[in-house]
């Protein structure tokens, strides 16, 4: 193998590859970086062209690339985004997801019915400044420690409590 050498440019001994090498591999990636940077710098119509001209001859097969991509893991999203949703939900409603509004006619609904109320009913303002919502929201919930101020319901009772001042009708006294 080769002797240990000292870089030219920061000075630390280093185990060269072969025998020319001059400078060690941490100098010689960043000189690579700066030498790209000059290049596109002085040449920024030509790096354009290029990138267009690459762009359609591979236009195609990018498209076909990422169709496969995005078909592959569709299902894998989608199962993960459910176990976050029953996972929110369990903790929600202490073990067993169901609708928590005292009076719903249907309180044990299947997991699909069910979602996530905003106690305050500030949700409009709360997807606004966290720009989630579905099932990034659900993974906001579990990796903020399932922050107070949120309740388990039907679809139906959440619906009508966003149209009713923020009370469910099942809650009115008749």
């Amino acid at each position: 193998m080769f002797e240990a050498k000292e870089c030219l440019i920061c000075g630390k001994l280093f185990k060269p590859l072969s025998g020319h090498m001059k400078a060690c591999l941490t100098c010689r990636k960043e000189l690579r970086k700066r030498m790209r940077y000059k290049y596109k710098a002085k040449n920024h119509a030509k790096v354009l062209l290029w990138k267009h001209n690459d762009y359609l001859n591979h236009k195609d097969k990018r498209l076909k690339t990422m169709k496969n991509y995005y078909q592959s893991t569709k299902i894998q999203r989608h199962e993960e985004g459910l176990q976050w949703k029953r996972k929110v939900l369990a903790h929600y409603s202490n073990g067993i997801p169901y609708c928590q509004c005292s009076n719903c006619p249907f309180p044990n609904v299947d997991l699909e019915f069910l979602t996530i109320d905003h106690i305050r009913n500030n949700g409009h303002y709360e997807r606004k400044s966290l720009k989630r919502n579905g099932w990034a929201f659900y993974k906001w919930l579990i990796d903020n420690n399932y922050p107070e101020g949120y309740q388990v319901l039907c679809w139906n009772c959440n619906c009508a409590k966003g149209h009713n001042n923020g009370k469910c009708p099942h809650l009115e006294v008749k």
